[in-house]
């Protein structure tokens, strides 16, 4: 399933380079003004959540397989809360993005940030998931930060070949299997 997913990525951030292009830039307007006030950086997640999740619902059906046979995507779940059986207890977790390519269940978690801090995303690849999924992680870095890839326990990273917009820069991760 990495394949597949790596292409989703890609024709993606290809497809929505100008619109993430504007959102990267009004939200660093506001991360800049929070930083020199000593605050957080300001998230831009919404943005990648956005190209994403409206770039799947506008095309059903992609070329992603190896053999670039079409893939179809249904089941789209965008930010919903899912209940999870934990031995005998069910807890609720939200989950960013929530797909099927071809009948088979993928869950994308995305995180913004700065430097190798890596805490949020190791709070997501710690959440529990539906058995039959497949998770991934999405990490957009800052461009002000030029480090590499994040140090994420329990994660693979999966090469990304996609340039960076206005220097943000991509990550994709795949959850270790348990």
């Amino acid at each position: 399933m990495d394949e597949p997913i790596q292409r989703l990525i890609t024709q993606t951030i290809n497809a929505q380079r100008d619109w993430l292009s504007l959102g990267f830039a009004k939200a660093k307007v506001i991360s800049d003004t929070r930083v020199r006030r000593n605050l957080r950086a300001y998230g831009f997640e919404w943005a990648i959540h956005t190209a994403l999740a409206s770039f799947l619902l506008e095309n059903p059906t992609l070329n992603l397989l190896e053999n670039m046979e079409t893939a179809r995507i249904t089941d789209i779940r965008v930010g919903e809360i899912e209940t999870i059986a934990i031995g005998e207890v069910e807890k609720k977790y939200k989950y960013d993005l929530s797909f099927k390519i071809n009948d088979e269940r993928v869950i994308i978690e995305l995180n913004t940030i700065q430097g190798k801090e890596a805490s949020f995303i190791q709070s997501d690849v710690k959440k529990h998931f539906p058995p039959d999924s497949k998770q991934y992680f999405l990490v957009v870095k800052y461009p002000c930060d030029r480090d590499g890839a994040p140090n994420v326990t329990g994660a693979t990273e999966i090469h990304l070949e996609v340039e960076s917009i206005s220097d943000f820069r991509f990550f994709l991760f795949k959850k270790n299997p348990s």
